[in-house]
């Protein structure tokens, strides 16, 4: 966990600082009363959430150090905080439903296909993703830490913007924000977030 969060929030990487704006903006713009996040990691961001609003948090992440990590950080939230050790590449593990999905780079790790069946069990009525635009250099940006990431070479997913919501009308979700925030290395973090649409939407 400190390798990740120290690689993570470096000046030349700054991204451990931009995702949390960006949780911020993600928990507090909508109406909804629960909300999960995909690769919960150490909980950046949770501190955002408003208890008095929303009553149900899933945590959800494959990585039980991350998820212990969270706990001890957000042991105040534990009447409504929900964390569950799962890996979302077997299609077989059980969900929560949720009104808001959250994930952020977190598509990369899972694939498309894969993470189109798993939402699909939580029933979300808005989902919000940021995905990382390399611009040709590679997913893991140089830092003191950068040989600690070797391993994810073999299971990254590039993900096309358009592949998403292409993806996201099949199931019937319309695309309602499209923004990027510029990292210092040339790098950019995408946020795509989505509605689910009612037949008297359509």
């Amino acid at each position: 966990m400190s390798i990740y969060e120290s690689h993570m929030k470096l000046d030349t990487v700054y991204q451990l600082q931009c995702m949390n704006d960006i949780m911020r903006e993600q928990i507090q713009t909508y109406d909804i009363a629960s909300l999960a996040i995909l690769g919960v990691a150490g909980g950046n961001g949770l501190e955002h959430v408003n208890l008095n609003k929303h009553h149900k948090i899933y945590g959800i992440d494959i990585n039980t150090e991350y998820l212990n990590s969270c706990k001890s950080r957000y042991y105040d939230m534990r009447d409504k905080l929900t964390l569950l050790s799962r890996d979302l590449l077997d299609l077989a593990i059980d969900l929560p439903k949720a009104e808001l999905v959250i994930a952020n780079l977190f598509l990369e790790y899972i694939g498309l296909d894969r993470f189109i069946f798993q939402l699909k069990k939580m029933s979300p009525e808005y989902v919000s993703v940021v995905i990382q635009v390399n611009d040709g250099e590679g997913f893991v940006s140089e830092s003191p830490y950068h040989n600690a990431f070797d391993c994810l070479a073999s299971v990254y997913h590039e993900i096309n913007s358009k592949a998403l919501t292409d993806a996201m009308n099949e199931i019937d979700f319309a695309l309602i924000l499209d923004v990027e925030t510029e990292l210092p290395n040339k790098k950019k973090l995408k946020r795509q977030d989505y509605k689910k649409q009612n037949k008297a939407d359509a």
